[in-house]
């Protein structure tokens, strides 16, 4: 359909942000009657997944399509109107009861003939879901009408921009019926797979088996209170270079966790790198000791142990320590302009990655800067110091590979653990006696 007018879409903005929806952009918000459900409630927050088929979402109960009636809101002037729900229950059979849906009871518990249609599910789910607005004498308004109008799903408020066109009479749409926090508070909650982001209490990582919606927003509310893994180490042990044979011994596994009172007692586990337990049940105090045999890799690896402990609430909480071998990115200063292979007196960063700051020694002589980056991190985009560009050597130096605006040569080299692989070389173009002190790559 054709876009709304600025100020329609301002109007609508703003007024969902305080709960109301627009009936009229000459009328102030607080002048509006109809409520907007943008503001979270506890009767549309959703616990059930909308499924793409509209059919699949009416067979299972989650949702039941309607034919509202649309009632012009008199204040708008024409401009908006409202769907409610006709004197006749939609057909079918609720699924909560049984039986034909009746307003009052089952799903419709809330409802009655007359009442504005709320929760309406957004096309957003899938293209099914488009309401299908129609108007007497023409049909459902296709989306070149000039009107330009837009539902407001929460609210169940129709608003149209041109008023000049004949006005609408019902609207098609599929409204929500099932699950919601209000209906069901303490409904048990399991997730199938673990959190992926921290969000108030809840850390990434964690994992639920039938936690009751309450103690989940309570975790997420009142972060303060809940128990936390502050810290999980591995004492003695940190990210090698690959090719390093981290010696086989016995290594403590330590940690931190807040708020004990709120853990439920010998319920810590640690987990191997093949996600099976190597420790527990046991209390939630540390240490304890594993020993680990000689692990050596001549590639990349991360071997992930992991602390997990379970909440009073139900919640299992999760954190992560990880032991790294990877290529090494080498940075220091040499008088040889074309050094191709004698860098492993230079300093070294096993982060894994290119990017961060360095220090590039000086010293009584002028040397060139070298950073010497795995061609396998990929290429560098921007080399400052102290926020300033630097002039790097380019292809009358020899540097004769280019990325970014960046000229590099291109070796393979073997470290000290007899591990090859191929090495991107960047140069300052010019030698220098200055400590550059503040080398940002990104």
């Amino acid at each position: 359909m054709p876009s709304l007018t600025p100020l329609t879409l301002t109007n609508i903005a703003f007024k969902n942000l305080v709960g109301r929806a627009l009936g009229a952009t000459t009328s102030d918000w607080y002048a509006e009657s109809y409520q907007s459900s943008f503001n979270v409630t506890s009767d549309n927050i959703w616990l059930n997944t909308i499924p793409p088929s509209p059919s699949t979402a009416v067979s299972s109960g989650i949702a039941v399509k309607i034919v509202a009636s649309m009632s012009s809101i008199v204040a708008s002037n024409g401009h908006a109107f409202a769907l409610l729900w006709t004197g006749t229950p939609p057909s079918g059979t609720d699924l909560s009861t049984g039986n034909a849906f009746v307003y009052g009871q089952g799903s419709l518990a809330s409802i009655s003939a007359g009442t504005v249609v709320r929760n309406i599910i957004p096309d957003i789910y899938n293209s099914g879901y488009f309401p299908q607005v129609s108007v007497p004498g023409v049909g459902v308004i296709p989306s070149s009408d000039a009107r330009t109008w837009y539902l407001q799903y929460n609210s169940g408020i129709f608003y149209q921009d041109i008023t000049t066109y004949t006005a609408p009479l019902t609207a098609s749409v599929y409204v929500y019926i099932g699950q919601t926090l209000k209906s069901q508070p303490n409904t048990p909650y399991s997730n199938t797979f673990s959190s992926e982001n921290t969000v108030g209490g809840l850390k990434s990582n964690d994992t639920f088996t039938n936690v009751s919606a309450n103690s989940i927003f309570d975790m997420m509310l009142y972060p303060s209170l809940q128990p936390s893994i502050t810290s999980f180490t591995i004492q003695n042990v940190s990210s090698y270079e690959v090719g390093y044979a981290q010696p086989s011994g016995t290594y403590t596994m330590s940690w931190v966790i807040s708020n004990t009172s709120s853990l439920t007692s010998n319920s810590a586990y640690i987990y191997g790198t093949a996600g099976t337990a190597i420790y527990g049940p046991t209390n939630n105090a540390g240490p304890i000791s594993n020993t680990f045999p000689t692990l050596q890799y001549s590639v990349p690896v991360t071997l992930t142990y992991s602390l997990s402990v379970l909440a009073t609430s139900g919640i299992r909480i999760t954190s992560q320590f990880g032991i790294n071998w990877n290529y090494a990115v080498y940075y220091g200063s040499s008088t040889q302009s074309g050094l191709t292979n004698s860098f492993n007196s230079f300093q070294k960063s096993l982060t894994g990655t290119p990017y961060g700051t360095y220090i590039l020694p000086g010293g009584t002589y002028s040397t060139y800067k070298y950073i010497i980056v795995p061609d396998s991190f990929g290429t560098i985009s921007n080399i400052a110091w102290n926020n300033m560009p630097i002039v790097m050597a380019d292809t009358t130096d020899g540097y004769t590979f280019s990325a970014n605006n960046f000229n590099y040569k291109l070796v393979n080299y073997s470290n000290v653990y007899s591990v090859a692989t191929n090495y991107k070389i960047y140069r300052t173009k010019y030698m220098m006696a200055a400590t550059m002190s503040n080398v940002i790559i990104s």
